[in-house]
């Protein structure tokens, strides 16, 4: 009995929290609570028993205590500004309806956008996926929860099986981090074991370079195309090169100085015309070239390079543009997907190159 009396003053202690946390679960804009639910809820699963003026008033305290965390300031001018203001309110009441949750931590639809964007992202394991998803939409109502769920589920799309992504990126960022615990910290290279797919068992991969370390000093974490990938100058080759975060394996610091703090000084900006810059993560080196389109494609050109490129009107059907670009066989492949609307103009070297690319294509369909 005494334990009882315990749990029942400690449940009317936590009053307006239980209030709160049945509001944020049941109500929302379209969904509203009526006072008799809430007391047969307060009755029924946490054995206190209140009048409706006692409901009142904890709504009253809730709304004042969130505008006092907001504003930072003391109860007697939250209750003012309350006064001058009901729309500050957090739990609202509608006539004839009942209360309901008017604002949270976060909107329905900027929920619905990071939700999507984790089914479309790549990197993120179905089950990294789910967790995520579940903890977002405890920050909603249970019938936002629920639309947004099924929202998402049209967009779903295929993930990656490395459950510890999410542990390499942490490592990562470890090793490039200036400061640790507190204290300076000199950022340093990294070895992994590199993995690709292999012909006898596509859905299994094995060690790139027969099991042998890559040791990479880490400058940059990048998401592209759905996919994680780390922008690294490569112990061997001394090449910034990118690797895709979820085909890293056995992820360790090693604690030597990382490399090539020189290169990647400018490295927001770097960073800023990097995916402008290169075709599907495809690194080669760095040109400006000249190229001509149909004026129909201006709209996907600037999608592609945005304000990084330079345009000039060539004659009424054409225009042109002027770009530093990576050269790499996925680059001559974008250009190539426009047929007979662009042609490459500049310069002559990489010309050439792109000619020797096509007759290589060609030859494969010789008879």
């Amino acid at each position: 009995m005494a334990k009882e009396n315990n749990n029942r003053r400690l449940n009317q202690r936590m009053q307006h929290f239980l209030v709160l946390q049945y509001l944020l679960e049941h109500s929302d804009e379209n969904h509203y609570v009526k006072i008799k639910n809430l007391l047969a809820y307060l009755k029924d699963c946490c054995d206190v028993c209140v009048e409706c003026r006692s409901i009142y008033k904890d709504v009253r305290e809730i709304n004042i205590a969130k505008i006092m965390l907001e504003e930072g300031i003391d109860h007697q001018e939250a209750e003012a500004l309350l006064e001058e203001d009901p729309d500050r309110a957090t739990i609202k009441f509608k006539k004839k309806n009942g209360y309901y949750v008017a604002s949270r931590s976060i909107d329905p639809s900027d929920a619905r956008l990071l939700v999507e964007a984790l089914h479309t992202a790549r990197f993120v394991t179905e089950r990294d996926t789910q967790y995520i998803a579940d903890s977002v939409g405890r920050l909603l109502s249970k019938h936002q929860r629920e639309q947004i769920k099924h929202d998402a589920f049209a967009v779903s799309r295929e993930k990656t099986d490395n459950a510890k992504l999410f542990d390499n990126v942490d490592l990562i960022h470890s090793a490039m981090a200036e400061y640790k615990e507190g204290k300076p910290h000199a950022p340093e290279k990294i070895r992994f074991k590199y993995l690709k797919c292999t012909i006898q068992n596509p859905t299994q991969r094995v060690e790139r370079r027969r099991g042998s370390d890559y040791v990479v000093s880490p400058h940059a974490i990048m998401i592209n195309e759905g996919n994680y990938y780390l922008l690294g100058i490569d112990d061997k080759s001394k090449r910034l090169l990118t690797y895709r975060i979820d085909r890293m394996n056995k992820v360790k610091l090693t604690g030597e100085a990382r490399e090539g703090n020189d290169l990647t000084q400018n490295l927001k900006e770097y960073l800023d015309t990097y995916s402008k810059r290169v075709f599907s993560m495809y690194t080669g080196r760095r040109e400006l070239v000249r190229i001509r389109f149909t004026n129909d494609l201006l709209d996907s050109i600037v999608d592609r390079f945005g304000n990084y490129a330079s345009y000039l009107t060539e004659d009424s059907r054409h225009f042109t543009v002027s770009v530093s670009v990576e050269i790499s066989p996925m680059f001559f492949g974008w250009l190539c997907g426009f047929g007979n609307k662009a042609k490459l103009l500049s310069p002559a070297p990489v010309i050439e190159e792109l000619e020797k690319h096509l007759s290589k294509i060609q030859g494969l369909y010789q008879r």
